[in-house]
This record gives C-alpha cells, structure tokens and sequence, in this order.
C-alpha cells in the first residue's frame, strides 16, 4: 500500500469512528434527539425504521457508508456527486417516513 492510500484510508477511518462517536453521543441512550443520526446514515435508520430493532444490517450499513463514500470521493468524483444526491434523498425520505 503506498503513502498516498494509506492516509486516504485514515482519513476514512477516523471521520467515520468520529461520526459514530457524534452520532452515539446525540442519541444519548434514547433520550437525545435523532436528527443527527438520520442526516448522517440515512441509510442505517431506514433499515432500522423497517425492521423495528438493531440488526446485523443496521450495523454493516453503519459502518460502512462513510468508507464507501470516501472510496468515491477519492477515486471517482462524479458517481460520488451522484450518491451525494442519492443521501439527500434517503434523508428526506428518512424524515418523511415518521
């Protein structure tokens, strides 16, 4: 792995930990809000929202949207503008669905 992958893959990995840990932190056990976590990974909470309890998928979909979009956003720019709009999507979806 050269200089270059391995910072992009840090990067990755620590945005995505960081975001977990805001996210974690703003739900606060079930009394803080849920906004942030439904901006973020829309995509976890619609899993959730479906299946009515934390799942396997809730967490495979937790942990890997950021990487996934790091992965686009620094080998192929335009599907990455497309999966931008896409998220926009699902989180309005997200919100709408309640």
């Amino acid at each position: 792995m050269n200089t270059k992958k391995a910072i992009e893959f840090i990067i990755i990995f620590i945005l995505n930990l960081f975001l977990i840990l805001i996210c974690v932190a703003s739900v606060g056990a079930g009394h803080g809000t849920k906004v942030i976590i439904n901006i973020v990974f829309p995509y976890a909470m619609i899993c959730l929202d479906y299946f009515e309890k934390i799942n396997f998928i809730f967490y495979t979909l937790l942990l890997i949207q950021i990487p996934f979009y790091g992965i686009l956003y620094f080998k192929k720019r335009n599907i990455f503008k497309f999966i931008l709009a896409l998220h926009f999507l699902a989180v309005i979806f997200v919100f709408y669905m309640k």
